[in-house]
């Protein structure tokens, strides 16, 4: 797993030396910090990382996740659904913002029951770059430290046991190939969208 230092770097962890980690866990949960890593990295350009631990292109898998994401991205970023979660990032109290009320947030847009949909992906990641970002243009390091951390528990518990519930990221890549903005209405996006839109501003909207 990776995280921030105290000068605001990301440091590398050896996952292979964690033995709380469950093995059968294991591949997807570092797998789960590398691509959002990568994804961050690729969005922001470096503007506020250094040191990332940027993703293993030997790993096929995680590779072709990263490119299908960024493929998705390239269609998802001059839509009005991206401009609307950076506005609703923009609204956020930052005072309101808590482990509690964050990873309430996270759980709440993954659920066991849900099916699996890069769109939801795609406003995960976004909604934490930006938050991310915001925190980093008002100079709460602490608080981005915070952010960083506690996404990065959500995704190897929360999130990697929903990987794992639908066959893990081999099955979710194939399953998720038709999911592209050609092939899903506009009706349906909005409607993911604005319920990860109503969760954010449920818990920390001012």
């Amino acid at each position: 797993m990776t995280g921030l230092s105290g000068d605001g770097s990301y440091l590398s962890h050896d996952v292979s030396t964690d033995t709380s980690l469950d093995m059968s866990m294991s591949p997807i949960r570092p797998m789960s910090i590398d691509v959002f890593n990568t994804f961050l990295c690729k969005i922001y350009n470096q503007k506020f990382i250094t040191n990332i631990n940027i993703l293993n292109i030997n790993n096929k898998t995680a590779l072709e996740i990263y490119q299908k994401l960024v493929k998705l991205n390239n269609e998802f970023i001059g839509t009005k659904y991206r401009q609307e979660i950076k506005k609703q990032v923009d609204a956020l109290d930052l005072d309101k913002i808590t482990h509690f009320s964050f990873s309430s947030l996270l759980k709440s847009l993954f659920h066991e029951s849900y099916e699996f949909n890069y769109v939801k992906l795609l406003v995960l990641f976004y909604f934490c770059c930006d938050l991310i970002s915001k925190c980093y243009s008002q100079c709460l390091i602490s608080l981005m430290n915070s952010i960083q951390s506690w996404f990065e528990t959500f995704l190897n518990t929360t999130f990697s046991d929903w990987i794992a519930s639908k066959g893990g990221w081999n099955n979710i890549l194939t399953e998720g190939c038709k999911n592209t903005f050609d092939l899903i209405e506009s009706i349906c996006i909005g409607s993911i969208i604005a319920s990860a839109i109503f969760i954010i501003a449920k818990y920390l909207v001012k």
